[in-house]
């Protein structure tokens, strides 16, 4: 389009926009701004806030503006630069877009796709009701949490819902925005309210669940505002009274019922109308303060058009009361003297100040009071209503007008005088064309002054127009004429002064400028007489049957009525001039008998240049009736009825000439008892739609097509219909929905039946007020209703948008970690998420998490429900093995124990688990170098095996054995022990030197042995080797020990008596350092205080002159108890080396 540049320097990503101009104007008006929001499906968008930012900044030029439920929007901005913002309700999951570097220079279209924003795995939905203090259910509050704000009225009136991520939130507000509050039945309700939390609010928990939350406005009371004018009467009604308040200082109340009552109100408007006694009633909330200038009242008459209280106001205790008085307004007044340029007063001059006039009185003085400000001063000498100003030495008429800001009155009064410039005297001497003086002919003239300083030196310069009206001057008998005019009036040539004459010519001017400097004198002679030519046009008009027509009006720059013959005459100069003929006008019908009653025959140009003689043939006749009749066919008498045709192609009225004149018809009057009007009218007439029109009180019709007289008479009928229904109200409809969209809506007066759209195309009729789409397929669809008669159908009702949605969510289950060979050893947390297929009807509830706790095989789990707005449910399923039983040892078996030196000895274990099965083994000798560091063993079956001792030397080795199963449960270790012996190695044996004494310090235990430092001395002695490979069979092994005092007497003190005697030997083994620690093992015979057992037996003897240094033997004999084990008695301590132990 020429003359226009739009830069667009940022392209959209997510969003498609289609942006149109409309030609700049030439006015520097500001252009309009609008189009249409939509989704990536093209469904309308809502609520979306539009503002025109200052590009690059955040700074809001104009706007917002919100779109309507069709997605349209509108508004003003300046002509200029701008970045566009397009951002959608925080709840919609559409994506905020800013088209960047618009220039608009005109009118503009912008029409705007937004995407789907990506959604977030996890939220939870924060949903509830906001409701009057009284139950009430509150239209258009905005609920807020986490800075994410819901859309007013979610699923019904006060609804609100919004997703959060997981969380708690404490900052719970809430906001009317640019809609009013409203409550059904409630005509003055808050207008307004936003609402915040304090320290003390309630804390919201959605970390792991959604939560539903009615909230409660605060209980409402009156407000009473009495509108007193300035002499203390009340004002009119009507009046707006408008009240802005919020909470009082330390007052809260509980927006969420039962909490604490921790939020304030930290805004809200409420308005009211005056009544007949000037008092207004206003809705408020209890507990608010209104501080001063927060009551007012707006557009009452007089300079001080608002004004508000003077002092705070409270709703602490309950109904307020408030009594506005409009002050009296400021004003400052313009004063001074009307003087002539000699200082003489003035009376009679006219004074104009912002639309208010005055007139200097008899002195000269003048007084205008105004309300602060700036004006422009007009001064006027005589008028052409009431005529010259008639003062002596002053023009009779004359108007000075200077700037628009000349009287400044901001902040003071000002009094200076008006000073009028000096005059001249201004001679017109008239002579007619042969010289002579002409008396009595009249003299106009008219001139400018300019750059007067009428208010004096200093103030803004004046310009003055000056004028004479006409005949107010005539020439006397000497043909001159004398008048005033201010010095400096310019006086233009050609029209400055000029002499009107009876005869042609008729006005004669001065030829060139003047200018009145000083007195002036000006002579103006007519030019000889221009002769006078006619010519004369005559003529008949007739019927079409040849018969005379009176008193029709002929017209060629002038007009006559035909003569009872028909005749007519005019005589006009020689020239080119329109001709008419017309019958009727204004005086009436033409009233002549067999013809129209109003007709107009004209033709733009007939040359007259000479006489001439017409006959005027006017067309056949014909009859046109209009009937007009009720809705029953019952004739509607006095309708009124108006006619207008025209012949279409022009009509040749003057006989023997084929000019087409443009013929029009005309008729009007009111229908008969009958409902019937009837006229004449011309063969051959048009009537376009709209040129045959009855009217009555219920009735308004015209002709909808074209008719005509071709053919005859024309009869037209007019009949009643039933007025078209007004628009449908209350429709309504569940959204979103998982079945046939059930639509309803309140009964139309004059309505027969019902058309229902949906999606602009007819879905079907209803005769009821209700209708189900059956046929309603998945997705947004957006649904009118109109009422409908005979008549017609009348206006769509508002849309409603109604998503369909049957699909169920797609509820899956992740762990919280993975599982080694598909097995977890521990509890493990399945964690939903939950989607709804395209088209949704919004983001679905998420299920809580599942920890599954007890053993078991794939095991199935199945979470919580899911289900999506429209209530389409589903549940998650997730399979999991769990397995957090340790693998089961049996008893360590040995193939050979002890083992020779050098020979290999199997150890074989046996090993369960029931659930996931073994899957290693390990074992260690010695220190435990910690779990999953052993040696492995072979996993065979259910068997855990090893060869060990080939490699070992002679000793007494401490074995670890444990088992891990697939899901990586390891068992306690068992424990074993392997002798390796050595038959070719040499013996041991010992004897008592009375020095071994055990003690309860070593860790020995012992009948008898009861405190520390006891010295009782056990008695030893063994000998042991062996022979051919096999433990010598004399080999041999004896230990007593006694405790106790007077043993034989009736009162023995801590008696006690063990004796050990060997009874076979199993194994020897020597070993450490130079083989100086000789361990044996066998069974013996245990007998304790005289009872006597079988018991195995270990003793460990080290030779200390073996040792590098020597020291003193050592022995430890452990005594088992008969399971092998469990330590029944141990004695132990060093002896004197030499023969105490001694190793060969």
């Amino acid at each position: 389009m020429p003359g226009l540049n739009v830069l667009a320097r940022a392209a959209l990503c997510a969003a498609l926009l289609l942006l149109t101009f409309a030609a700049p104007s030439a006015a520097s008006a500001p252009a309009v701004v609008s189009g249409i929001v939509t989704s990536q499906t093209g469904v309308a968008v809502p609520d979306v806030s539009v503002t025109a930012v200052e590009p690059g900044t955040s700074n809001v030029r104009h706007g917002p503006a919100f779109t309507g439920p069709d997605g349209r929007f509108t508004f003003a901005v300046d002509t200029g630069v701008y970045d566009f913002r397009f951002e959608p309700a925080a709840d919609s999951g559409l994506n905020v877009v800013v088209q960047q570097g618009v220039q608009v220079q005109g009118d503009l279209t912008i029409n705007v796709q937004l995407a789907t924003v990506p959604t977030t795995p996890v939220t939870h939905r924060f949903s509830g009701v906001v409701s009057t203090h009284d139950g009430l259910q509150l239209q258009n509050p905005r609920v807020s949490l986490g800075g994410l704000m819901s859309n007013a009225n979610v699923g019904g009136p006060g609804g609100f819902a919004l997703n959060v991520p997981p969380g708690v939130y404490q900052d719970l507000a809430a906001t009317s925005g640019l809609a009013s509050l409203l409550v059904s039945g409630v005509p003055s309700y808050p207008v307004s309210a936003t609402i915040t939390a304090g320290p003390e609010a309630q804390a919201f928990d959605l970390s792991s669940q959604d939560v539903t939350q009615d909230l409660r406005m605060p209980s409402t009371t009156t407000l009473d505002v009495t509108v007193l004018d300035t002499t203390g009467n009340p004002v009119t009604s009507g009046l707006a009274v408008e009240a802005t308040g919020s909470s009082s200082p330390g007052a809260g109340f509980d927006f969420v019922p039962g909490a604490a009552p921790a939020y304030r109100l930290t805004t809200t408007e409420s308005e009211a109308r005056t009544q007949s006694n000037g008092a207004a009633h206003l809705q408020v909330f209890t507990g608010l303060t209104y501080p001063a200038g927060s009551i007012c009242v707006r557009g009452v008459t007089g300079f001080v058009d608002t004004y508000c209280n003077t002092s705070a106001v409270t709703t602490d205790s309950g109904p307020a009361s408030v009594t506005l008085t409009q002050p009296t307004p400021p004003s400052h007044t313009f004063s001074g003297v009307v003087r002539t340029a000699e200082g003489v007063p003035v009376p009679h001059i006219s004074l104009e100040l912002g639309n208010t006039t005055v007139r200097s009185q008899s002195d000269g003085r003048f007084s205008i009071t105004k309300s602060p400000g700036r004006y422009e001063l007009s001064v006027q000498g005589g008028s052409l209503g009431t005529g010259p100003l008639n003062i002596a030495g002053l023009p009779g008429y004359f108007s000075f007008a200077g700037p628009a800001d000349a009287i400044d009155l901001t902040s003071s009064d000002l009094t200076t005088d008006v000073l009028l410039p000096p005059t001249v005297t201004v001679t017109v001497r008239v002579n007619d064309h042969a010289g002579a003086p002409a008396a009595d002919i009249p003299i106009d003239f008219g001139g400018i002054l300019t750059d007067h300083a009428l208010l004096g030196t200093g103030h803004p310069m004046y310009r003055a127009t000056l004028s004479g009206e006409v005949s107010s001057v005539l020439t006397d008998s000497s043909g001159a004429a004398r008048f005033t005019l201010f010095r400096g009036t310019l006086l233009a040539a050609g029209s400055g002064i000029c002499a009107r004459f009876t005869v042609s010519p008729n006005k004669v001017c001065n030829t060139a400028a003047l200018t009145t400097d000083g007195d002036v004198d000006v002579t103006l002679t007519q030019p000889p007489p221009t002769p006078v030519l006619s010519h004369t046009l005559s003529g008949t008009v007739h019927d079409a049957a040849g018969t005379a027509v009176p008193g029709v009006t002929v017209e060629l720059d002038g007009s006559v009525k035909t003569d009872s013959s028909g005749s007519f005459r005019i005589t006009r100069a020689p020239g080119t001039y329109p001709f008419a003929v017309i019958g009727g006008g204004v005086m009436g019908p033409l009233g002549v008998p067999g013809l129209p009653d109003y007709f107009d025959f004209s033709i733009q140009a007939m040359a007259l240049t000479s006489d001439v003689n017409r006959a005027v043939r006017l067309p056949g006749t014909t009859g046109l009736t209009v009937s007009a009749k009720d809705i029953n066919g019952v004739g509607l008498p006095g309708a009124s009825v108006a006619v207008q045709g025209s012949f279409p192609g022009g009509f040749p009225l003057l006989v023997g000439d084929t000019t087409s004149f443009i013929g029009d018809f005309a008729s009007d009057g009111r229908t008969n008892a009958q409902g019937v009007y009837t006229t004449t009218t011309f063969r051959g007439l048009s009537f376009a739609p709209g040129e045959i029109c009855v009217t009555l009180a219920n009735l308004h019709q015209c002709n909808t097509t074209t008719l005509d007289t071709n053919a005859g008479a024309l009869t037209v009928l007019f009949q009643q219909q039933p007025s078209l229904p007004a628009i449908v109200t209350g429709l309504t409809a569940s959204s979103p929905t998982n079945s046939a969209p059930a639509l309803a809506w309140q009964t139309t007066t004059n309505a027969t039946h019902y058309l229902v759209q949906r999606d602009g195309v007819l879905l079907g009729t209803a005769t009821e007020t209700a209708f189900t789409d059956t046929t309603a397929t998945d997705g947004v669809h957006t649904y009118t209703v109109s009422a409908a008669n005979n008549a017609g159908a009348g206006p769509a009702s508002a849309p409603v948008i109604v998503v369909v949605d049957r699909a169920r969510p797609t509820v899956t289950g992740s762990p919280d970690r993975p599982a080694p060979s598909g097995w977890y050893n521990s509890p493990v947390t399945i964690t939903w998420s939950s989607t709804d297929p395209t088209p949704s009807a919004g983001p679905p509830s998420t299920p809580a998490p599942t920890i599954v706790q007890a053993e078991g095989r794939d095991q199935a789990v199945s979470s919580s429900e899911s289900c999506d707005p429209a209530s389409n449910c589903a549940i998650g399923g997730y399979r999991v093995s769990i397995d957090r039983t340790p693998p089961s040892l049996a008893t360590p078996a040995w193939s050979a124990n002890p083992a020779t030196a050098g020979t290999a000895s199997t150890l074989t274990v046996p090993v369960t688990d029931t659930l996931s099965g073994v899957d290693r083994g390990e074992y260690y000798l010695g220190t435990d170098p910690g779990v999953g560091n052993a040696t492995p063993l072979s996993l065979a079956g259910e068997q855990l095996t090893a060869g060990l001792g080939a490699s070992l030397p002679a000793g007494v080795y401490d074995i670890g054995i444990r088992a891990r199963d697939i899901a990586g449960n390891w068992s306690s270790t068992t424990t074993t022990m392997l002798v390796v012996v050595n038959p070719a190695g040499a013996g041991a044996e010992g004897k008592n030197k009375k020095d071994l004494v055990p003690s309860l310090a070593a860790g020995d235990v012992l009948p008898g042995l009861a405190q520390q430092g006891q010295t009782d001395s056990a008695d030893y002695g063994f000998t042991i080797s062996y022979r051919n490979g096999v433990i010598d069979p004399r080999s041999d092994f004896h230990l007593t020990y006694a405790t106790g005092a007077r043993c034989s007497s009736q009162a023995p003190v801590n008696c006690h008596r063990l004796a050990i005697s060997a009874n076979s030997f199993e194994w020897l083994v020597i070993d450490q350092d130079n083989n100086s620690r000789a361990t044996f093992r066998g069974t013996a015979s245990v007998t304790v205080d005289g009872t006597s057992s079988t018991n195995a037996f270990v003793v460990e003897a080290i030779d200390g002159d073996l040792l590098t240094p020597q020291a003193d033997d050592h022995l430890v004999i452990t005594i088992y108890a008969t399971d092998g084990h469990t330590v029944l008695y141990r004695a132990s301590g060093f002896v004197k080396k030499g023969n105490s132990v001694r190793i060969r």
